[in-house]
């Protein structure tokens, strides 16, 4: 088992701004000749085991079925990552929608859950329902997170209810699974250059800029809910305090920790040529407001760009421009190159199934068209 592909960096990447304030370690218990010390810990990457990791696929322990090349349970933590990767995966299942014919063979309510499971996970399932006389009359969702390839051709398996559920794979205990029958289930995948058993989203090089974006916010809120907005170095230069001031007036400070990132660390230099004995400086700088709105538009950038989406659609004004420009002809050309490649691999079950339970409506923009 690649234990490597089932561990990711989530927790990592959600405390990397606050993390580096519990890296300080603990001053000695009173002033000395020598003056006060702390040091930081070892540099920590958060690239480490990140969601990207992908090293194929391999059988799981029981050798039974296949483990995805990555965390699924990840994929979907990630949903709402931020404020805009979740309402553009909603945005392009939309889309498959807004134009799809439901009949009697499949549901509206079928494709809106498989469609947001093929932008989410790469994946989405169908299992074909079968007459008296063998012939398909219907076909239904399965959740792709739960779905797996057996070790058979053309055999899936679906896993049944955890005992425990984590985000690492490796501990989750399932009480079983379902197998079905040869056939029965339809896989519909992405492209993936490493293995043929899984698809996986198209997104994924752009969630590390998403969780930054995440990690920004926390940043942001943890600023305000501060109180003070800042945490402060306090150094006191050969100010002739004794051990008894000294521990009240650390005690003090260590006791008024600020929120998450913000906290207050005390100095003392015994020795020193410093006019000001006493000086607070603080930690917080005003730049930070400037490098939060960059940050934001970074991400805003990135989420749009890995998804191919135009900022109009999510009511983002393009850099520069005060209007949002004409939507009617901007969704023409992402009808033709991205909405038009998404229903033809819909279309594909068509193939194999009969009946062509996948239909969709030709646009109807009301213009000529440009």
């Amino acid at each position: 088992m690649n234990l490597t592909q089932l561990k990711y960096g989530i927790a990592a990447a959600k405390t990397f701004i606050s993390g580096v304030a519990e890296q300080f370690t603990s001053p000695a218990a009173a002033s000395t000749d020598n003056g006060l010390r702390f040091s930081f810990g070892e540099p920590e990457s958060v690239l480490n085991n990140n969601i990207v990791s992908s090293l194929g696929t391999f059988l799981y322990a029981n050798g039974e079925y296949w483990l995805p090349p990555v965390d699924l349970i990840g994929i979907a933590d990630l949903i709402n990552v931020n404020a805009y990767h979740g309402p553009i995966l909603h945005f392009k299942k939309n889309m498959l929608l807004k134009y799809f014919k439901a009949n009697s063979m499949l549901s509206y309510k079928d494709l809106e859950a498989a469609a947001f499971d093929y932008h989410v996970f790469g994946n989405c399932y169908f299992q074909r329902h079968y007459n008296g006389f063998g012939k398909v009359v219907r076909l239904s969702r399965l959740p792709a997170i739960r779905m797996r390839p057996h070790k058979d051709p053309d055999v899936f398996v679906q896993l049944l209810n955890a005992i425990s559920s984590t985000n690492d794979l490796a501990t989750t205990n399932y009480w079983g699974f379902i197998k079905y029958q040869p056939g029965e289930v339809l896989h519909l995948k992405t492209v993936d250059a490493k293995q043929t058993i899984y698809g996986t989203p198209e997104y994924l090089g752009g969630m590390q800029t998403a969780m930054l974006g995440e990690n920004s916010t926390l940043f942001k809120r943890r600023y305000f809910i501060n109180g003070a907005h800042t945490g402060n170095i306090f150094v006191t230069n050969d100010a002739g305090l004794s051990n008894e001031m000294y521990k009240t007036l650390s005690d003090s400070i260590q006791s008024n920790k600020g929120v998450g990132n913000f906290r207050s660390i005390y100095i003392d230099v015994p020795k020193s040529s410093s006019r000001e004995p006493v000086k607070v400086i603080p930690v917080g700088q005003a730049a930070t407001g400037d490098e939060f709105k960059a940050i934001q538009e970074l991400t805003l950038q990135a989420m749009l760009g890995v998804h191919r989406v135009a900022g109009e659609f999510l009511g983002v004004l393009p850099p520069q421009s005060g209007s949002l420009g004409d939507r009617i002809k901007v969704m023409m050309y992402y009808h033709e190159f991205e909405i038009e490649p998404m229903q033809n691999k819909f279309l594909s079950i068509n193939e194999e199934v009969s009946g062509n339970p996948i239909q969709f409506e030709a646009p109807n923009w009301g213009i000529s068209a440009p």
